[in-house]
Protein backbone atom coordinates (compact mmCIF):
# COMPACT_ATOMS: atom_id res chain seq x y z
CA UNK A 1 0.00 0.00 0.00
CA UNK A 2 2.89 2.37 0.85
CA UNK A 3 4.58 1.73 -2.50
CA UNK A 4 1.27 2.34 -4.28
CA UNK A 5 0.80 5.68 -2.50
CA UNK A 6 4.33 6.77 -3.40
CA UNK A 7 3.80 5.87 -7.07
CA UNK A 8 0.55 7.79 -7.30
CA UNK A 9 1.49 10.73 -5.15
CA UNK A 10 -0.50 11.38 -1.99
CA UNK A 11 -3.51 13.64 -2.36
CA UNK A 12 -5.49 14.53 0.72
CA UNK A 13 -9.17 13.70 0.51
CA UNK A 14 -11.66 16.39 1.51
CA UNK A 15 -13.35 15.95 4.84
CA UNK A 16 -16.78 14.30 4.45
CA UNK A 17 -19.73 16.56 5.11
CA UNK A 18 -21.11 16.22 8.64
CA UNK A 19 -24.17 13.97 9.07
CA UNK A 20 -23.83 12.53 5.54
CA UNK A 21 -22.52 9.00 5.76
CA UNK A 22 -22.92 5.74 3.93
CA UNK A 23 -21.26 2.74 5.54
CA UNK A 24 -21.37 -1.04 5.89
CA UNK A 25 -22.20 -2.36 9.36
CA UNK A 26 -20.78 -5.89 9.26
CA UNK A 27 -21.76 -6.52 12.89
CA UNK A 28 -25.45 -6.08 12.07
CA UNK A 29 -25.10 -7.18 8.44
CA UNK A 30 -26.61 -4.06 6.86
CA UNK A 31 -25.97 -0.79 5.07
CA UNK A 32 -26.26 2.41 7.08
CA UNK A 33 -27.33 5.66 5.43
CA UNK A 34 -26.75 8.56 7.81
CA UNK A 35 -26.58 5.99 10.59
CA UNK A 36 -29.95 4.39 9.75
CA UNK A 37 -30.47 0.92 8.23
CA UNK A 38 -30.77 1.07 4.46
CA UNK A 39 -32.00 -1.67 2.12
CA UNK A 40 -31.43 -0.92 -1.53
CA UNK A 41 -34.18 -1.25 -4.17
CA UNK A 42 -32.38 -0.34 -7.35
CA UNK A 43 -32.65 -0.52 -11.12
CA UNK A 44 -30.00 -0.49 -13.84
CA UNK A 45 -30.22 2.27 -16.44
CA UNK A 46 -27.34 3.42 -18.67
CA UNK A 47 -26.89 7.10 -19.47
CA UNK A 48 -25.03 6.14 -22.66
CA UNK A 49 -27.95 4.16 -24.09
CA UNK A 50 -30.31 7.11 -24.58
CA UNK A 51 -30.40 10.76 -25.59
CA UNK A 52 -29.60 13.09 -22.69
CA UNK A 53 -32.98 14.80 -23.10
CA UNK A 54 -34.62 11.43 -22.39
CA UNK A 55 -32.88 10.87 -19.04
CA UNK A 56 -35.44 12.74 -16.98
CA UNK A 57 -38.46 10.87 -18.33
CA UNK A 58 -36.93 7.43 -17.81
CA UNK A 59 -35.60 8.24 -14.34
CA UNK A 60 -39.01 9.55 -13.31
CA UNK A 61 -40.55 6.27 -14.49
CA UNK A 62 -38.11 4.30 -12.34
CA UNK A 63 -38.84 6.42 -9.28
CA UNK A 64 -42.55 6.00 -9.88
CA UNK A 65 -42.02 2.24 -10.03
CA UNK A 66 -40.87 2.44 -6.43
CA UNK A 67 -37.09 2.40 -6.76
CA UNK A 68 -34.92 4.51 -4.48
CA UNK A 69 -31.59 3.98 -6.28
CA UNK A 70 -30.32 3.55 -9.82
CA UNK A 71 -27.17 1.85 -11.06
CA UNK A 72 -25.15 2.60 -14.16
CA UNK A 73 -21.93 1.40 -15.68
CA UNK A 74 -19.37 3.99 -16.74
CA UNK A 75 -18.27 3.05 -20.27
CA UNK A 76 -14.61 4.01 -20.64
CA UNK A 77 -14.64 3.88 -24.44
CA UNK A 78 -17.70 6.14 -24.63
CA UNK A 79 -15.66 8.90 -22.99
CA UNK A 80 -12.28 8.14 -24.60
CA UNK A 81 -12.31 6.65 -28.10
CA UNK A 82 -8.84 7.88 -29.03
CA UNK A 83 -5.96 8.14 -26.52
CA UNK A 84 -6.17 11.26 -24.38
CA UNK A 85 -9.29 12.66 -26.10
CA UNK A 86 -11.99 12.76 -23.42
CA UNK A 87 -15.62 13.80 -23.68
CA UNK A 88 -18.09 14.47 -20.84
CA UNK A 89 -20.73 16.45 -22.70
CA UNK A 90 -24.17 15.61 -24.11
CA UNK A 91 -25.16 12.06 -23.23
CA UNK A 92 -21.62 11.58 -21.90
CA UNK A 93 -22.25 14.08 -19.08
CA UNK A 94 -22.11 11.69 -16.14
CA UNK A 95 -22.41 14.42 -13.51
CA UNK A 96 -25.59 15.76 -15.13
CA UNK A 97 -27.07 12.26 -15.25
CA UNK A 98 -26.39 11.73 -11.54
CA UNK A 99 -27.86 15.15 -10.74
CA UNK A 100 -30.98 14.37 -12.80
CA UNK A 101 -31.46 11.15 -10.83
CA UNK A 102 -31.08 13.06 -7.56
CA UNK A 103 -33.72 15.54 -8.73
CA UNK A 104 -36.15 12.59 -8.68
CA UNK A 105 -35.00 11.43 -5.24
CA UNK A 106 -32.89 8.61 -6.65
CA UNK A 107 -29.48 7.78 -5.21
CA UNK A 108 -26.87 6.42 -7.65
CA UNK A 109 -24.46 3.48 -7.65
CA UNK A 110 -21.61 3.62 -10.16
CA UNK A 111 -19.97 0.60 -11.78
CA UNK A 112 -16.71 1.99 -13.12
CA UNK A 113 -14.98 -1.10 -14.50
CA UNK A 114 -12.54 -0.62 -16.21
CA UNK A 115 -14.12 -3.69 -17.83
CA UNK A 116 -17.93 -3.57 -17.80
CA UNK A 117 -19.19 -6.22 -20.29
CA UNK A 118 -22.75 -4.78 -20.51
CA UNK A 119 -23.22 -6.21 -24.03
CA UNK A 120 -21.43 -3.01 -25.03
CA UNK A 121 -18.77 -2.52 -27.70
CA UNK A 122 -15.48 -4.08 -26.54
CA UNK A 123 -16.78 -4.52 -22.98
CA UNK A 124 -16.06 -0.82 -22.41
CA UNK A 125 -12.40 -0.90 -23.42
CA UNK A 126 -11.27 1.73 -25.96
CA UNK A 127 -10.13 0.08 -29.21
CA UNK A 128 -6.56 1.34 -28.76
CA UNK A 129 -6.31 -0.73 -25.56
CA UNK A 130 -7.36 -4.02 -27.12
CA UNK A 131 -5.36 -3.29 -30.30
CA UNK A 132 -2.18 -3.15 -28.18
CA UNK A 133 -1.75 -6.92 -27.75
CA UNK A 134 -1.46 -6.63 -23.97
CA UNK A 135 -2.89 -8.82 -21.20
CA UNK A 136 -6.27 -7.40 -20.23
CA UNK A 137 -7.58 -7.35 -16.65
CA UNK A 138 -4.18 -8.20 -15.21
CA UNK A 139 -1.05 -6.75 -13.63
CA UNK A 140 0.45 -6.18 -17.10
CA UNK A 141 2.15 -2.81 -16.61
CA UNK A 142 1.02 -1.59 -20.04
CA UNK A 143 -2.62 -2.34 -19.20
CA UNK A 144 -2.36 -0.76 -15.74
CA UNK A 145 -0.86 2.38 -17.27
CA UNK A 146 -3.90 2.78 -19.53
CA UNK A 147 -6.29 2.21 -16.60
CA UNK A 148 -4.43 4.63 -14.35
CA UNK A 149 -4.54 7.41 -16.95
CA UNK A 150 -8.29 6.89 -17.33
CA UNK A 151 -9.02 6.68 -13.60
CA UNK A 152 -6.89 9.79 -13.01
CA UNK A 153 -9.40 11.60 -15.28
CA UNK A 154 -12.61 9.87 -14.19
CA UNK A 155 -12.31 9.60 -10.41
CA UNK A 156 -11.72 13.31 -9.70
CA UNK A 157 -14.98 13.93 -11.57
CA UNK A 158 -16.77 11.36 -9.42
CA UNK A 159 -15.38 12.68 -6.14
CA UNK A 160 -17.80 15.63 -5.70
CA UNK A 161 -20.69 13.33 -6.69
CA UNK A 162 -20.16 11.04 -3.68
CA UNK A 163 -22.86 11.17 -1.01
CA UNK A 164 -20.41 12.05 1.76
CA UNK A 165 -19.27 15.05 -0.31
CA UNK A 166 -22.78 16.39 -0.86
CA UNK A 167 -23.68 14.37 -3.95
CA UNK A 168 -25.88 11.30 -4.35
CA UNK A 169 -23.49 8.46 -5.30
CA UNK A 170 -23.54 5.86 -2.52
CA UNK A 171 -20.94 3.31 -3.58
CA UNK A 172 -18.68 2.12 -6.38
CA UNK A 173 -18.25 -1.23 -8.09
CA UNK A 174 -14.75 -2.16 -9.24
CA UNK A 175 -14.27 -4.50 -12.21
CA UNK A 176 -17.24 -6.60 -13.32
CA UNK A 177 -17.82 -10.30 -12.75
CA UNK A 178 -14.06 -10.72 -12.54
CA UNK A 179 -14.56 -14.16 -11.03
CA UNK A 180 -15.81 -15.41 -14.41
CA UNK A 181 -12.45 -14.41 -15.91
CA UNK A 182 -10.97 -17.30 -13.94
CA UNK A 183 -7.64 -15.63 -13.12
CA UNK A 184 -8.39 -14.90 -9.44
CA UNK A 185 -5.63 -12.29 -9.35
CA UNK A 186 -5.98 -10.64 -5.94
CA UNK A 187 -3.06 -8.31 -6.71
CA UNK A 188 -4.93 -6.86 -9.69
CA UNK A 189 -8.17 -6.45 -7.74
CA UNK A 190 -6.25 -4.92 -4.85
CA UNK A 191 -4.60 -2.47 -7.24
CA UNK A 192 -8.01 -1.32 -8.48
CA UNK A 193 -9.30 -1.01 -4.91
CA UNK A 194 -6.33 1.10 -3.88
CA UNK A 195 -6.40 3.52 -6.80
CA UNK A 196 -10.10 4.20 -6.21
CA UNK A 197 -9.55 4.73 -2.50
CA UNK A 198 -6.60 6.98 -3.31
CA UNK A 199 -8.86 9.31 -5.27
CA UNK A 200 -12.13 8.99 -3.34
CA UNK A 201 -10.98 8.19 0.19
CA UNK A 202 -10.82 4.91 2.09
CA UNK A 203 -14.24 5.55 3.61
CA UNK A 204 -15.79 4.99 0.17
CA UNK A 205 -17.84 1.78 0.05
CA UNK A 206 -16.58 -0.44 -2.77
CA UNK A 207 -18.10 -3.71 -3.95
CA UNK A 208 -17.64 -6.50 -6.46
CA UNK A 209 -20.37 -8.41 -8.31
CA UNK A 210 -20.05 -12.03 -9.44
CA UNK A 211 -22.28 -15.04 -10.13
CA UNK A 212 -22.73 -17.27 -7.05
CA UNK A 213 -20.04 -19.78 -8.09
CA UNK A 214 -17.49 -17.05 -8.91
CA UNK A 215 -17.70 -14.83 -5.81
CA UNK A 216 -14.56 -16.22 -4.18
CA UNK A 217 -12.44 -15.70 -7.29
CA UNK A 218 -13.78 -12.19 -7.94
CA UNK A 219 -13.64 -10.78 -4.40
CA UNK A 220 -10.82 -8.93 -2.66
CA UNK A 221 -10.13 -7.90 0.94
CA UNK A 222 -11.80 -4.69 2.09
CA UNK A 223 -14.41 -4.72 -0.67
CA UNK A 224 -17.98 -5.95 -0.15
CA UNK A 225 -18.73 -9.05 -2.27
CA UNK A 226 -22.17 -9.17 -3.91
CA UNK A 227 -23.73 -11.60 -6.35
CA UNK A 228 -26.06 -11.72 -9.35
CA UNK A 229 -28.80 -14.12 -10.43
CA UNK A 230 -32.21 -14.16 -12.09
CA UNK A 231 -35.63 -15.30 -10.91
CA UNK A 232 -35.98 -18.61 -9.08
CA UNK A 233 -39.07 -20.75 -8.77
CA UNK A 234 -38.90 -20.99 -4.98
CA UNK A 235 -37.64 -18.96 -2.07
CA UNK A 236 -35.33 -21.68 -0.75
CA UNK A 237 -33.11 -21.37 -3.86
CA UNK A 238 -32.49 -17.71 -3.03
CA UNK A 239 -31.78 -18.55 0.60
CA UNK A 240 -29.24 -21.16 -0.49
CA UNK A 241 -27.45 -18.65 -2.76
CA UNK A 242 -27.24 -16.15 0.08
CA UNK A 243 -25.87 -18.74 2.49
CA UNK A 244 -23.06 -19.27 0.01
CA UNK A 245 -22.47 -15.50 -0.25
CA UNK A 246 -22.20 -15.14 3.54
CA UNK A 247 -18.99 -17.19 3.50
CA UNK A 248 -17.14 -14.34 1.84
CA UNK A 249 -18.62 -11.44 3.84
CA UNK A 250 -16.77 -10.36 6.99
CA UNK A 251 -18.53 -11.78 10.08
CA UNK A 252 -20.82 -13.81 7.78
CA UNK A 253 -23.98 -11.73 8.18
CA UNK A 254 -24.32 -9.23 5.40
CA UNK A 255 -25.42 -7.00 3.86
CA UNK A 256 -26.74 -9.49 1.33
CA UNK A 257 -26.99 -8.10 -2.19
CA UNK A 258 -28.08 -9.28 -5.64
CA UNK A 259 -26.89 -6.41 -7.82
CA UNK A 260 -28.02 -7.97 -11.12
CA UNK A 261 -31.50 -9.42 -10.81
CA UNK A 262 -32.54 -10.27 -14.37
CA UNK A 263 -36.09 -9.56 -15.58
CA UNK A 264 -34.84 -10.28 -19.10
CA UNK A 265 -31.75 -11.31 -21.01
CA UNK A 266 -29.34 -10.54 -23.85
CA UNK A 267 -30.72 -10.87 -27.37
CA UNK A 268 -28.48 -11.41 -30.39
CA UNK A 269 -29.17 -11.24 -34.09
CA UNK A 270 -30.76 -14.34 -35.65
CA UNK A 271 -32.22 -15.67 -32.38
CA UNK A 272 -35.34 -17.76 -32.79
CA UNK A 273 -38.65 -17.44 -30.96
CA UNK A 274 -37.80 -20.59 -29.02
CA UNK A 275 -34.46 -19.15 -27.87
CA UNK A 276 -36.05 -15.87 -26.79
CA UNK A 277 -38.85 -17.56 -24.86
CA UNK A 278 -36.35 -19.81 -23.11
CA UNK A 279 -34.23 -16.83 -22.02
CA UNK A 280 -37.07 -14.56 -20.86
CA UNK A 281 -38.36 -15.32 -17.34
CA UNK A 282 -42.08 -15.22 -16.64
CA UNK A 283 -43.54 -12.04 -15.15
CA UNK A 284 -44.82 -13.87 -12.07
CA UNK A 285 -41.42 -15.45 -11.36
CA UNK A 286 -39.80 -12.01 -11.53
CA UNK A 287 -42.37 -10.55 -9.14
CA UNK A 288 -42.09 -13.49 -6.73
CA UNK A 289 -38.32 -13.12 -6.60
CA UNK A 290 -38.58 -9.42 -5.78
CA UNK A 291 -41.02 -10.17 -2.96
CA UNK A 292 -38.86 -12.97 -1.53
CA UNK A 293 -35.73 -10.80 -1.58
CA UNK A 294 -37.64 -8.04 0.20
CA UNK A 295 -38.80 -10.51 2.87
CA UNK A 296 -35.23 -11.79 3.30
CA UNK A 297 -33.87 -8.22 3.58
CA UNK A 298 -31.77 -8.65 0.46
CA UNK A 299 -30.84 -5.52 -1.45
CA UNK A 300 -31.24 -5.91 -5.20
CA UNK A 301 -31.10 -4.17 -8.54
CA UNK A 302 -33.10 -5.01 -11.65
CA UNK A 303 -30.78 -5.56 -14.61
CA UNK A 304 -32.22 -3.95 -16.68
CA UNK A 305 -34.96 -1.68 -15.34
CA UNK A 306 -34.68 0.28 -18.59
CA UNK A 307 -32.41 -1.07 -21.30
CA UNK A 308 -32.59 1.56 -24.03
CA UNK A 309 -30.65 1.42 -27.30
CA UNK A 310 -27.13 0.59 -28.40
CA UNK A 311 -26.65 3.80 -30.40
CA UNK A 312 -24.65 3.99 -33.60
CA UNK A 313 -21.91 1.36 -33.67
CA UNK A 314 -21.86 0.77 -29.91
CA UNK A 315 -23.46 -2.68 -29.78
CA UNK A 316 -21.09 -5.38 -28.60
CA UNK A 317 -20.75 -9.03 -29.55
CA UNK A 318 -21.46 -11.80 -27.07
CA UNK A 319 -19.62 -15.08 -27.62
CA UNK A 320 -18.53 -13.96 -31.10
CA UNK A 321 -22.03 -12.98 -32.27
CA UNK A 322 -23.29 -9.37 -32.39
CA UNK A 323 -26.05 -8.29 -30.04
CA UNK A 324 -29.05 -6.33 -31.27
CA UNK A 325 -29.15 -2.60 -31.81
CA UNK A 326 -32.04 -2.58 -29.37
CA UNK A 327 -31.12 -3.16 -25.74
CA UNK A 328 -34.76 -3.54 -24.74
CA UNK A 329 -33.80 -6.57 -22.61
CA UNK A 330 -37.43 -7.38 -21.86
CA UNK A 331 -37.22 -4.75 -19.11
CA UNK A 332 -40.24 -3.23 -17.30
CA UNK A 333 -39.88 -0.14 -19.52
CA UNK A 334 -39.67 -0.80 -23.26
CA UNK A 335 -36.95 0.68 -25.41
CA UNK A 336 -39.31 3.45 -26.59
CA UNK A 337 -40.38 4.36 -23.04
CA UNK A 338 -43.77 2.67 -23.01
CA UNK A 339 -44.55 0.63 -19.90
CA UNK A 340 -45.04 -3.11 -19.86
CA UNK A 341 -47.53 -4.85 -17.54
CA UNK A 342 -44.42 -6.00 -15.65
CA UNK A 343 -43.78 -2.38 -14.58
CA UNK A 344 -47.13 -2.23 -12.76
CA UNK A 345 -46.68 -5.68 -11.20
CA UNK A 346 -43.24 -4.77 -9.86
CA UNK A 347 -44.49 -1.45 -8.53
CA UNK A 348 -46.86 -3.39 -6.27
CA UNK A 349 -44.17 -5.92 -5.31
CA UNK A 350 -41.58 -3.29 -4.38
CA UNK A 351 -44.16 -1.77 -2.02
CA UNK A 352 -42.39 1.51 -1.35
CA UNK A 353 -43.57 5.07 -1.43
CA UNK A 354 -43.06 6.39 -4.94
CA UNK A 355 -44.09 9.25 -7.15
CA UNK A 356 -47.21 9.41 -9.25
CA UNK A 357 -48.55 6.34 -10.98
CA UNK A 358 -47.76 6.38 -14.69
CA UNK A 359 -50.97 5.59 -16.51
CA UNK A 360 -50.84 3.67 -19.79
CA UNK A 361 -51.03 6.14 -22.65
CA UNK A 362 -53.60 5.34 -25.29
CA UNK A 363 -52.09 6.25 -28.64
CA UNK A 364 -53.91 5.98 -31.92
CA UNK A 365 -51.99 3.59 -34.18
CA UNK A 366 -50.30 5.28 -37.09
CA UNK A 367 -48.11 4.25 -40.01
CA UNK A 368 -46.75 5.86 -43.15
CA UNK A 369 -44.53 5.04 -46.10
CA UNK A 370 -41.37 6.98 -46.91
CA UNK A 371 -40.14 6.91 -50.53
CA UNK A 372 -36.36 6.48 -50.79
CA UNK A 373 -33.98 6.54 -53.76
CA UNK A 374 -30.52 5.16 -54.24
CA UNK A 375 -28.00 8.00 -54.23
CA UNK A 376 -24.95 5.90 -55.13
CA UNK A 377 -24.03 2.22 -55.47
CA UNK A 378 -21.54 0.57 -53.14
CA UNK A 379 -18.90 0.27 -55.89
CA UNK A 380 -19.34 3.95 -56.72
CA UNK A 381 -18.93 4.80 -53.03
CA UNK A 382 -15.62 2.93 -52.93
CA UNK A 383 -14.39 4.63 -56.11
CA UNK A 384 -15.47 8.09 -54.90
CA UNK A 385 -13.75 7.68 -51.52
CA UNK A 386 -10.59 6.43 -53.23
CA UNK A 387 -10.44 9.83 -54.94
CA UNK A 388 -11.63 11.99 -52.02
CA UNK A 389 -9.62 10.26 -49.28
CA UNK A 390 -6.94 8.06 -50.93
CA UNK A 391 -5.41 5.48 -48.58
CA UNK A 392 -4.00 1.96 -48.67
CA UNK A 393 -4.44 0.93 -45.03
CA UNK A 394 -5.78 -2.55 -44.34
CA UNK A 395 -7.04 -2.92 -40.78
CA UNK A 396 -9.30 -0.64 -38.76
CA UNK A 397 -6.41 0.16 -36.43
CA UNK A 398 -4.12 1.05 -39.36
CA UNK A 399 -6.83 3.29 -40.83
CA UNK A 400 -7.59 5.00 -37.52
CA UNK A 401 -11.23 3.91 -37.79
CA UNK A 402 -12.58 2.62 -34.46
CA UNK A 403 -15.96 1.40 -35.76
CA UNK A 404 -18.03 0.89 -38.88
CA UNK A 405 -16.95 -0.39 -42.30
CA UNK A 406 -13.87 -0.51 -44.51
CA UNK A 407 -14.20 -1.30 -48.23
CA UNK A 408 -11.55 -2.30 -50.73
CA UNK A 409 -10.87 -2.46 -54.46
CA UNK A 410 -8.06 -4.69 -55.66
CA UNK A 411 -6.49 -3.92 -59.06
CA UNK A 412 -3.93 -6.70 -58.91
CA UNK A 413 -6.11 -9.72 -59.52
CA UNK A 414 -6.90 -10.61 -55.92
CA UNK A 415 -10.53 -11.66 -55.65
CA UNK A 416 -12.91 -11.14 -52.78
CA UNK A 417 -13.12 -14.88 -52.17
CA UNK A 418 -9.31 -15.08 -51.90
CA UNK A 419 -9.06 -12.16 -49.48
CA UNK A 420 -12.09 -12.96 -47.31
CA UNK A 421 -9.99 -15.57 -45.52
CA UNK A 422 -7.52 -12.83 -44.58
CA UNK A 423 -10.23 -10.48 -43.32
CA UNK A 424 -11.57 -10.24 -39.77
CA UNK A 425 -15.18 -9.11 -39.60
CA UNK A 426 -18.36 -9.49 -41.66
CA UNK A 427 -17.21 -9.63 -45.29
CA UNK A 428 -19.36 -8.59 -48.27
CA UNK A 429 -18.33 -9.30 -51.88
CA UNK A 430 -19.35 -7.13 -54.87
CA UNK A 431 -18.12 -8.84 -58.00
CA UNK A 432 -14.57 -10.18 -58.04
CA UNK A 433 -12.55 -7.17 -56.95
CA UNK A 434 -14.73 -5.06 -54.62
CA UNK A 435 -15.42 -6.07 -51.02
CA UNK A 436 -16.22 -4.59 -47.62
CA UNK A 437 -15.45 -5.64 -44.05
CA UNK A 438 -17.81 -4.50 -41.30
CA UNK A 439 -16.89 -4.31 -37.64
CA UNK A 440 -20.19 -5.73 -36.40
CA UNK A 441 -19.28 -5.13 -32.74
CA UNK A 442 -16.16 -5.98 -30.78
CA UNK A 443 -16.60 -8.82 -28.35
CA UNK A 444 -17.82 -7.69 -24.93
CA UNK A 445 -17.65 -11.15 -23.36
CA UNK A 446 -15.18 -12.68 -23.06
CA UNK A 447 -13.03 -9.56 -23.47
CA UNK A 448 -10.10 -10.09 -25.80
CA UNK A 449 -7.73 -8.36 -28.19
CA UNK A 450 -8.85 -8.25 -31.81
CA UNK A 451 -7.97 -6.54 -35.09
CA UNK A 452 -10.65 -5.89 -37.69
CA UNK A 453 -10.25 -5.40 -41.42
CA UNK A 454 -8.06 -6.99 -44.11
CA UNK A 455 -4.42 -7.91 -43.59
CA UNK A 456 -3.01 -8.40 -47.08
CA UNK A 457 0.14 -7.36 -48.94
CA UNK A 458 -1.33 -5.80 -52.08
CA UNK A 459 0.33 -2.68 -53.48
CA UNK A 460 -2.65 -2.13 -55.79
CA UNK A 461 -5.19 -2.28 -52.97
CA UNK A 462 -7.43 0.80 -52.63
CA UNK A 463 -9.17 1.29 -49.28
CA UNK A 464 -12.37 3.28 -48.74
CA UNK A 465 -12.83 4.42 -45.15
CA UNK A 466 -16.54 4.61 -44.36
CA UNK A 467 -16.53 7.26 -41.67
CA UNK A 468 -19.87 8.65 -40.54
CA UNK A 469 -19.02 11.95 -42.24
CA UNK A 470 -18.28 10.19 -45.54
CA UNK A 471 -21.55 8.27 -45.42
CA UNK A 472 -23.52 11.47 -44.82
CA UNK A 473 -21.64 13.27 -47.60
CA UNK A 474 -22.08 10.62 -50.28
CA UNK A 475 -25.62 9.83 -49.16
CA UNK A 476 -26.55 13.33 -50.29
CA UNK A 477 -25.43 12.68 -53.87
CA UNK A 478 -27.51 11.64 -56.87
CA UNK A 479 -30.09 10.39 -57.01
CA UNK A 480 -29.90 7.69 -59.66
CA UNK A 481 -33.56 6.78 -59.46
CA UNK A 482 -34.34 3.16 -60.32
CA UNK A 483 -31.14 1.54 -59.07
CA UNK A 484 -31.32 -0.82 -56.17
CA UNK A 485 -29.06 -3.20 -54.28
CA UNK A 486 -26.07 -2.37 -52.10
CA UNK A 487 -25.43 1.35 -51.78
CA UNK A 488 -26.51 4.57 -50.09
CA UNK A 489 -30.20 5.53 -50.05
CA UNK A 490 -31.90 8.78 -49.12
CA UNK A 491 -35.44 9.81 -48.30
CA UNK A 492 -37.41 12.30 -46.19
CA UNK A 493 -39.72 11.50 -43.30
CA UNK A 494 -42.39 14.17 -42.90
CA UNK A 495 -43.85 14.45 -39.39
CA UNK A 496 -46.53 17.15 -39.17
CA UNK A 497 -46.38 17.10 -35.37
CA UNK A 498 -44.00 15.54 -32.88
CA UNK A 499 -43.79 15.32 -29.10
CA UNK A 500 -41.04 14.02 -26.83
CA UNK A 501 -43.25 11.02 -26.03
CA UNK A 502 -43.92 9.99 -29.64
CA UNK A 503 -42.41 6.57 -30.39
CA UNK A 504 -41.05 6.38 -33.94
CA UNK A 505 -39.91 3.06 -35.40
CA UNK A 506 -38.44 2.69 -38.92
CA UNK A 507 -38.85 -0.83 -40.28
CA UNK A 508 -36.22 -2.56 -42.45
CA UNK A 509 -38.18 -5.78 -42.71
CA UNK A 510 -38.00 -5.64 -46.51
CA UNK A 511 -34.36 -4.65 -46.71
CA UNK A 512 -31.09 -6.43 -45.97
CA UNK A 513 -28.38 -5.25 -43.62
CA UNK A 514 -26.91 -1.83 -42.98
CA UNK A 515 -26.84 1.32 -40.87
CA UNK A 516 -29.34 4.19 -40.53
CA UNK A 517 -28.70 7.94 -40.22
CA UNK A 518 -31.47 10.42 -39.36
CA UNK A 519 -30.82 14.15 -39.63
CA UNK A 520 -27.09 13.40 -39.64
CA UNK A 521 -27.20 11.22 -36.51
CA UNK A 522 -26.02 7.61 -36.61
CA UNK A 523 -29.06 5.80 -35.19
CA UNK A 524 -27.67 2.31 -35.62
CA UNK A 525 -27.63 -0.99 -37.47
CA UNK A 526 -30.48 -2.99 -38.99
CA UNK A 527 -30.59 -6.58 -40.22
CA UNK A 528 -33.75 -8.17 -41.59
CA UNK A 529 -32.70 -11.58 -40.29
CA UNK A 530 -34.34 -10.48 -37.00
CA UNK A 531 -35.56 -10.78 -34.38
CA UNK A 532 -35.42 -6.95 -34.40
CA UNK A 533 -36.86 -5.66 -37.67
CA UNK A 534 -37.28 -1.95 -36.91
CA UNK A 535 -35.03 0.73 -35.41
CA UNK A 536 -36.34 3.01 -32.67
CA UNK A 537 -35.59 6.68 -33.33
CA UNK A 538 -35.63 8.82 -30.20
CA UNK A 539 -37.83 11.90 -30.82
CA UNK A 540 -34.90 14.10 -29.82
CA UNK A 541 -33.22 13.19 -33.12
CA UNK A 542 -36.35 14.24 -35.03
CA UNK A 543 -38.23 17.46 -35.68
CA UNK A 544 -41.67 18.50 -36.85
CA UNK A 545 -41.61 18.70 -40.62
CA UNK A 546 -39.05 17.12 -42.94
CA UNK A 547 -36.40 14.72 -41.56
CA UNK A 548 -33.56 13.45 -43.75
CA UNK A 549 -33.01 9.69 -43.78
CA UNK A 550 -29.82 8.18 -45.20
CA UNK A 551 -28.98 4.51 -44.90
CA UNK A 552 -26.14 2.32 -46.10
CA UNK A 553 -27.50 -0.96 -47.46
CA UNK A 554 -24.81 -3.64 -47.63
CA UNK A 555 -26.73 -6.42 -49.37
CA UNK A 556 -27.95 -6.77 -52.95
CA UNK A 557 -31.62 -7.07 -52.07
CA UNK A 558 -34.65 -5.42 -53.63
CA UNK A 559 -37.56 -6.41 -51.40
CA UNK A 560 -37.87 -2.75 -50.41
CA UNK A 561 -38.15 -1.75 -54.07
CA UNK A 562 -40.98 -2.48 -56.48
CA UNK A 563 -40.70 -1.50 -60.11
CA UNK A 564 -37.78 0.78 -59.41
CA UNK A 565 -39.56 2.62 -56.56
CA UNK A 566 -38.16 1.98 -53.07
CA UNK A 567 -39.67 2.76 -49.68
CA UNK A 568 -39.41 2.40 -45.90
CA UNK A 569 -42.27 1.75 -43.47
CA UNK A 570 -42.53 3.96 -40.37
CA UNK A 571 -44.95 3.55 -37.45
CA UNK A 572 -45.45 4.09 -33.74
CA UNK A 573 -44.82 0.43 -32.85
CA UNK A 574 -41.69 -1.70 -32.93
CA UNK A 575 -41.55 -4.60 -35.39
CA UNK A 576 -40.07 -7.93 -34.29
CA UNK A 577 -40.14 -11.46 -35.61
CA UNK A 578 -40.91 -12.37 -32.00
CA UNK A 579 -41.60 -9.84 -29.23
CA UNK A 580 -39.34 -10.16 -26.19
CA UNK A 581 -42.12 -9.61 -23.67
CA UNK A 582 -45.74 -8.41 -23.94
Amino acid sequence: MLLFAVLLGVVAAPDPLPNRTFTVDYDAGQFLLDGRPFSDRSGEIHYFRMHENTWESRLRQLRNMGLDTIQTYVAWNFHEIFPGQYSFTGNRDLAKFVATAAKHDLKTILRIGPYICAEWENGGFPPYVTDSNLTLRSMDERYLAHVKRWFDVLLPRIKPLMYTNGGSVLMIQIENEYGLWGKCDKNYMGWLRDIVWHHLGSETVLFTTDPPDAVECGSVEGVLPTTDFGPRTNRSDIEKIMEGLRKYIPKGKGPLVNFEYYPGWITKWNETAEQIDKEMPRDQDIVNGAKWMRELNISYSFYMAYGGTNPGYWNGAHDDYPVLQSYDYGAPIREDGTLRPLWYALRSAIDRAAGGLDRPRTRAPWALTVPVVQAITIQQVIDQLAVLVPTKCGTFADCGLPFGTLCYHSRSGHTCEMLAAQSYGQTYCYGDDYWCVENTGRINYPSKNSKWGTAVDDKELVTAVFTEANIRLLGGMGPRLGNYGAGLYRGYLNLPSLSSETPVHISFENWGRGVLFVNGNNIGRYWSIGPQLSIYVDPNYLKSGSNEIIFLEMLDVNRGCIGGACHLSVSGKATWTHELRP
